[in-house]
């Protein structure tokens, strides 16, 4: 009797061996998932910078390929047309107003327009850089917009809504002027230390 006790208790110790064994691996095959999980959301993450860069590589080309070529002719067409004599006599008026406008539209700024939409969805959808853009690309997208913004308005009211020009040019122009304070404090900074230095 005393053989089949020890014999249970062998099997006992054997099982109790195999169970912490499992459990070893089991601890050992979880931190192994959690490597790769990491390794993998480092992969994607990657993966995501690229993307993003193909498309900003992609909207930097469409503005340096056509759109600026587009902004210079346009508002080169509208300037001769600007400087007809008869329109430099005419009174600023409404009428003058609504020439000037149809002026930009048979120019073409409802097709530069309808470029940078397209261009503003990438923006807007976070699928590029938006600081790398807006550093290269925000002075003339903001500067053609601002100039525009009169025609602009009566496109989105008559025409679409330009909704993204919109969400990108208020972004952005805030940014500008958020750049341009931080750039007049920094000047003021600069003054009121070299005043403090000659007292």
């Amino acid at each position: 009797m005393w053989e089949n006790i020890a014999w249970i208790e062998n099997i006992k110790l054997i099982v109790s061996m195999i169970s912490s064994l499992i459990t070893i691996c089991g601890v050992i095959v979880i931190i192994l998932n959690v490597k790769q999980f990491r390794q993998n959301a480092k992969n994607r993450e990657i993966d995501i910078q690229m993307k993003k860069t193909d498309y900003d590589m992609k909207v930097l080309k469409d503005f340096a390929d056509s759109i600026i070529k587009n902004i210079n002719e346009f508002e080169h067409n509208c300037e001769n047309e600007f400087n007809v004599k008869e329109f430099k006599q005419l009174e600023d008026s409404s009428k003058k107003k609504e020439i000037r406008l149809n002026i930009e539209l048979k120019c073409g700024v409802m097709d530069i327009f309808n470029k940078l939409e397209q261009e503003c969805v990438y923006i807007n959808s976070d699928i590029t850089h938006e600081n790398v853009l807006y550093e290269v690309i925000g002075g003339v997208f903001c500067g053609f917009v601002n100039r525009h913004s009169e025609m602009l308005e009566r496109l989105t009211d008559e025409l679409s809504p330009f909704s993204n020009i919109h969400k990108v040019f208020y972004k952005w122009m805030n940014n500008k002027n958020i750049d341009h304070l931080l750039n007049e404090k920094r000047k003021i900074d600069r003054t009121i230390k070299n005043l403090r230095k000659k007292k």
